[in-house]
């Protein structure tokens, strides 16, 4: 089956220019004209597009409040977006990225750059399908209680820290809270995500850090992970793996960017040896996603 693409423009002569490129490259495509139409398109479909082309300016609905839709959606939080705009100043790429979307391209854009943009993200998910999906298995279908996610207390989420150990394996380095209330330790939800990430992603060094958020489905949670490496002479390629994870009820995409500042300072103070305490982290990431639900 082609993957589908959709794409939102509301100029009928450009919208019909990418569609015929897609489709000449075996993409199957669904169309709308501004954000509006667009969501309408997404929830009367029975399928899930795998990738999202949008225009910003567009009546009705622009790009930035369509994407922001989207992402506070469980069911296509996931799905990357392009940005296709002749919203080219830096300003503009920077509210895009600040945003989280995936790509900017400005017009008038070259086939090419669009069709590696496309192809790159296209298998940048089915790297986190693949993830989610092992990681699913890993769980052997191990269920929770139920939870209202619209009312989070600070005691449904736990954050931990982990590192790959050569001989051990993934290693559980700090947990909070504790005792953490869910029928599978924390322990054994972070070395099997961390067995995933490196069965999916392999021993790769991460300079800057890899994000990931996960609805965790048969657990009734969502998890943002991060992976990194640090410099140490004692393993083998001299960089040693290590992962921050935070597990609540419910963590929306712009959370997750949130999340991720929290974790990039983590990381620079791990890469620094510096003292680092994860009970302040974990109160900073409750605040974030209280005050958000």
């Amino acid at each position: 089956m082609n993957e589908l693409i959709l794409v939102v423009e509301d100029n009928p002569k450009i919208l019909k220019n990418i569609q015929m490129m897609l489709e000449f490259n075996d993409y199957t495509v669904i169309t709308s004209s501004n954000g509006i139409n667009a969501i309408d398109t997404l929830s009367n479909s029975d399928r899930k597009p795998d990738l999202i082309i949008s225009d910003i300016m567009m009546p009705k609905m622009d790009g930035y409040e369509f994407f922001k839709t989207i992402s506070k959606n469980p069911k296509w939080f996931n799905i990357p977006f392009i940005f296709l705009s002749a919203k080219a100043t830096p300003e503009d790429i920077q509210l895009g990225k600040l945003l989280g979307i995936d790509d900017y391209i400005t017009k008038p854009f070259q086939e090419e750059e669009l069709l590696s943009s496309i192809k790159g993200k296209l298998r940048r998910k089915k790297q986190l399908s693949k993830f989610n999906e092992k990681f699913m298995k890993m769980l052997d279908n191990k269920l929770v209680e139920g939870f209202d996610a619209k009312n989070i207390h600070q005691e449904d989420i736990c954050l931990f820290y982990a590192f790959w150990d050569e001989e051990l394996g993934p290693v559980i380095k700090d947990v909070f809270p504790k005792e953490y209330s869910i029928k599978i330790s924390i322990n054994e939800i972070g070395v099997q995500l961390f067995q995933t990430t490196v069965a999916i992603y392999g021993h790769e060094d991460y300079e800057h850090g890899e994000g990931v958020l996960l609805q965790i489905r048969n657990l009734d949670r969502f998890g943002y992970i991060y992976f990194g490496s640090i410099f140490d002479t004692s393993v083998r390629g001299n960089q040693r793996q290590f992962m921050l994870c935070t597990i609540a009820p419910q963590i929306t995409y712009f959370d997750s960017l949130h999340i991720k500042k929290i974790f990039e300072k983590i990381e620079k103070k791990i890469k620094s040896l510096e003292v680092w305490d994860l009970i302040d982290s974990w109160q900073e990431i409750s605040k974030i996603l209280i005050q958000d639900h």
